[in-house]
């Protein structure tokens, strides 16, 4: 009977034998070719095995059969998401279950992540507020929600959502990173490496606390515990970017350049998409007096983010030094464009303007970045 197989493919895939699963919800199929469910089951069995395009042909049929089945559109979005990576996508599949039922706050919280990965900040938010609304106690809404804040740098807002998450989660070692990393960005360096050591003891493998512990002991002038920081990090996820651009920032820090740049280009390899990684690797080309390979990599952060401020204001200084001067102003336009309060691009203007012996203009770029600074 059909149902018997749908119970031998429930029990393989409960069981952790995906392969099987799948072989008896397609079975199943054969029999019940209209059983949504079925689709639904063996999708999610096709997830399991990273399957991803089979997957989202299931859940795709078993929404065509039954439209307002909340747990295949969850299916979906990670099938989308786990395959092509497609964030429109995904987020439209979360947009079908807020619409089917609006009081779904994991719903709010996964579309949130999303809009976090297209650098949409102002969508993020929201969707966590609204996520909060609904749960005032979602640990993971409050965490996001932090995250947010602290990207744009609204850090008393972001420290009252981790302090919150804290209390409700006392054991969570992320929330303590995620704080620490705060109070190593206002420079409270102390309470940030209390953190990082409280995430330890909660998780001696957490290796973003080991990072995250790694650049404080850069903060406090200690290389040789920040290196065994770092270098623990990767030995436990060798995987982990992130612990790449730290040991670079160090190694450029101790003017050890051609290692930075073997950091820095793993870095890379590992997230492609990392607009900041190509920031990096720009300052250790030009370091290294590579100017025109710190253009290729300016162009390649501008491609990701096209509108990078300081990418436009690098690139500009760049060109200075290539004798590119047209460039070099169009650059230095653009950023003052895109952050017109920007006195870092008014200066590097200010300069080019007095190295071409126009007096009013660099007097004017000089005086309104003096301003800014002091502002």
């Amino acid at each position: 009977m059909a149902v018997d197989v749908d119970d031998l493919g429930n029990q393989a895939f409960d069981a952790g034998d995906y392969d099987a699963a799948i072989k008896h919800f397609s079975h199943a199929l054969a029999k019940q070719p209209n059983s949504a469910l079925l689709y639904r089951q063996r999708g999610f069995a096709f997830l399991e095995q990273r399957e991803f395009d089979s997957a989202i042909t299931d859940f795709e049929q078993a929404l065509r059969l039954e439209p307002s089945v909340i747990d295949a559109y969850y299916g979906l979005a990670e099938a989308r998401y786990g395959g092509s990576g497609d964030v429109e996508a995904t987020i439209a599949a979360y947009n079908q279950i807020i619409m089917l039922r609006p009081d779904e706050t994991l719903a709010f919280t996964f579309r949130g992540y999303c809009h976090l990965e297209l650098r949409d900040a102002d969508s993020a938010l929201a969707d966590f507020d609204q996520a909060l609304r609904l749960k005032p106690d979602d640990v993971d809404a409050l965490n996001q929600r932090g995250l947010v804040l602290r990207a744009l740098a609204e850090w008393d807002a972001a420290l009252a959502c981790y302090q919150q998450a804290i209390r409700l989660a006392p054991e969570s070692a992320i929330l303590y990173v995620n704080r620490g990393l705060l109070y190593r960005d206002v420079g409270r360096i102390d309470q940030a490496l209390a953190d990082f050591n409280h995430a330890l003891a909660l998780d001696s493998e957490d290796y973003n606390a080991l990072v995250g512990r790694g650049t404080v002991y850069m903060a406090m002038g200690k290389p040789k515990e920040a290196l065994a920081d770092i270098d623990q990090a990767i030995t436990l996820n060798p995987e982990y970017s992130q612990a790449y651009s730290s040991r670079g920032d160090l190694q450029r820090a101790l003017n050890k350049l051609d290692e930075a740049l073997v950091d820095y280009q793993q870095a890379l390899a590992l997230d492609p998409d990392d607009a900041d990684g190509y920031l990096r690797l720009a300052n250790i080309y030009s370091d290294l007096k590579r100017p025109n390979d710190a253009l290729d990599a300016l162009n390649q952060a501008l491609e990701i983010q096209p509108e990078n401020a300081e990418a436009y204001l690098m690139r500009g200084t760049t060109c200075v030094t290539l004798t590119e001067v047209e460039a070099a102003l169009a650059d230095f336009d653009q950023a003052i464009m895109l952050v017109p309060e920007y006195a870092d691009a008014y200066r590097a203007r200010g300069n080019l303007f007095k190295a071409l012996g126009k007096r009013a203009q660099a007097r004017l770029d000089l005086e309104r970045a003096d301003a800014l600074a002091a502002e």
